[in-house]
């Protein structure tokens, strides 16, 4: 952990306390609703008994992203935590809904060909991407930031926890693929949360960036669609069923 974590005596001033730990209850919420709604796609896109793959593919995306982290642990440098934060966050937010239309345009039947085993890999690659993104949010809050580990992991832990509950409710409400939205929502929410915990030197650096970069757009869109996809029969659904 010390070859990770930035030293304690640091002059460099961290993210806003208040802030940064509402975005990583953000992400994890975000992360537990995304993989509970993914176990119901795949019974629907392919058959119920591969449910359980959410769970494998969410362990392997979020290992690859602490992995990442540890391996570019020396370019990781503090006075720069809140930005990687909220880029991280803001790619979980827009790598969410972007995997669900990679897996509802793929066709996954179990035939003994070459095509067949492809889709199955792009499929899982698809679902894997979001994790990964999550995976480096994640890690980088735990590893990096300069308050007690126990503090952020216990916050992660209940934002995951409150996520898996919640999915009991929302698909109540809304259909899967508006609840990937929801998801997505939540991480670009984090994102923005990791952003307002920046120091002032860091803030203005993040203010002078294009547009697109920033996580408010990202925001109207998915607040747009999730009421728009869940009201509509037209919406984004899988091609076969």
């Amino acid at each position: 952990m010390s070859a990770v974590a930035p030293a304690r005596g640091s002059t460099i001033a961290g993210p806003a306390r208040r802030p940064f730990l509402t975005g990583v209850f953000l992400i994890s919420f975000a992360v537990l609703v995304f993989q509970v709604v993914q176990t119901r796609i795949l019974s629907v896109v392919a058959w119920y008994h591969l449910a359980f793959f959410a769970i494998c593919v969410a362990m392997l995306g979020m290992t690859a992203g602490a992995v990442w982290v540890y391996l570019r642990r020396a370019r990781m440098a503090p006075e720069a935590l809140s930005t990687r934060l909220s880029d991280s966050s803001l790619m979980t937010a827009v790598a969410m809904p972007g995997s669900m239309l990679v897996q509802f345009s793929l066709i996954t039947t179990l035939a003994p060909t070459p095509t067949s085993l492809l889709s199955f890999a792009l499929s899982m690659a698809a679902m894997t991407v979001p994790y990964v993104f999550a995976g480096i949010t994640v890690s980088l809050a735990l590893t990096r930031s300069p308050y007690p580990v126990s503090r952020v992991y216990g916050v992660d832990l209940l934002g995951a926890a409150l996520g898996s509950a919640a999915v009991v409710g929302l698909l109540e409400l809304i259909d899967g693929p508006s609840a990937i939205f929801v998801a997505g929502l939540l991480a670009a929410l984090a994102s923005l949360a990791f952003r307002t915990a920046a120091p002032t030197g860091e803030r203005a650096a993040l203010e002078s960036r294009a547009r697109w970069r920033r996580p408010g757009a990202t925001i109207v869109v998915l607040i747009g669609l999730i009421p728009l996809n869940a009201l509509t029969g037209n919406g984004f659904k899988p091609l076969v069923v």
